[in-house]
Formats: C-alpha cells, sequence, structure tokens
C-alpha cells in the first residue's frame, strides 16, 4: 500500500465531509444542536495484535489530518510472512462528522486510484465483520502476484470511523485477523 497516495484519499475525504472541498480548505464541522462528548483519544483505540502474530512496526498520527479530528496510524507486519495490517482511527467532535467522513471514506474507496493498492487493483464490495453502527467493505478483484488480497473495512461508531486494510492471503475471506482488529478498536469506543 502506497502511504502517500492512501494520504492524498483521506485527505481529501476529510475536507470534503468536513464541509470544505478537496484542496483541504475547511469550513466550521460542528452542526447545531449535536453535543460533543468529552476528551477521547485515538491512539488509545489502536488494537494490540501480538497475539494474532502481527508485530507493531510504526504508530503515530495520521500525517494527512487537520482540524480539530484526533487520528492514530498503526501499521503491523506478520513476521516471515508478507501479510499485513494497517489501522486508521479517527475521533471527531461529534458523530454527526463522523457520520459524513465514514460515508466519504466508504466512497472514496470504491475506485482507489492505483497508487493506493500498490498496483491498478479493483475493489470490488465485501462482506463486513458485524462490528461498530456502519461498515463498509472491499476487497481487491484479484490477488497479487503472491496469491494475495487487499480488503479495506471502513468502520464508524459514535464519534468514532476506523480504516482498517489487511493483506492476507486470497484463498480465505481474511475475517480471522478483520474481525478481531475491528472488535479489539470498538471494544473500547463508546
Amino acid at each position: 500500500m502506497r502511504l502517500a497516495a492512501l494520504a492524498a484519499i483521506l485527505l481529501a475525504a476529510l475536507a470534503v465531509a468536513c464541509g470544505g472541498d478537496s484542496n483541504g480548505s475547511e469550513s466550521a464541522a460542528t452542526p447545531a444542536g449535536t453535543a460533543t462528548a468529552g476528551p477521547l483519544a485515538a491512539a488509545a483505540l489502536v488494537p494490540k495484535l501480538d497475539d494474532l502474530g502481527y508485530q507493531l512496526t510504526q504508530q503515530g498520527k495520521e500525517p494527512a489530518i487537520i482540524g480539530d479530528v484526533d487520528s492514530a496510524l498503526a501499521l503491523y507486519q506478520k513476521q516471515g510472512s508478507p501479510k499485513s495490517v494497517q489501522v486508521r482511527v479517527y475521533v471527531f467532535p461529534d458523530a454527526g462528522n463522523a457520520e459524513k467522513q465514514w460515508a466519504a471514506y466508504a466512497e472514496a474507496f470504491r475506485n482507489p486510484p492505483p497508487d493506493v493498492l500498490g498496483t491498478s487493483a479493483k475493489n470490488v464490495d465485501a462482506t463486513s465483520p458485524q462490528v461498530a453502527q456502519l461498515r463498509k467493505s472491499y476487497v481487491t478483484a484479484k490477488p497479487d502476484g503472491s496469491g494475495n488480497n487487499v480488503w479495506t473495512d471502513i468502520y464508524r461508531q459514535g464519534r468514532v470511523v476506523a480504516l482498517v486494510q489487511v493483506l492476507d492471503s486470497a484463498t480465505g475471506d481474511g475475517m480471522a485477523v478483520r474481525k478481531p482488529v475491528a472488535e479489539r478498536i470498538f471494544a473500547r469506543a463508546p
């Protein structure tokens, strides 16, 4: 997965969802009458995956996020294999903006630019793990040269939006990793 291309998609989708344009301009994002809940740190929602065999290789803030959205990015690698997991968690000031962002990401990943997945792969609809209030999932239409697919799962619950990408064998559905990752993120989300 190419982080620069993914960051560009995420930045464009975030600007549109928050009422700005895809050039990164913002507008006031809290709808009238929507209460903002107390503090919730995105980094606190990043799951541990050691028991699944995935080691954390990188963690920090999402570099493309601006404004009052708290974010966390975590990359994991399964030792001795090409399998990997990428988790992006966003905490919005209110549920309304979180839902707009979820919808923007769900649309943006329907047909991502070729650089996002590293090849000119096409996404098709996939079954989502039954986690969170809203969810949308995609899988690459064809396996890569190593026989792997990329699953992209986009979730929203309350003020939290999570984007999870799993690179795993195309012989299965990736649920053995996809579902526990989502459950761990949302087990701590209000």
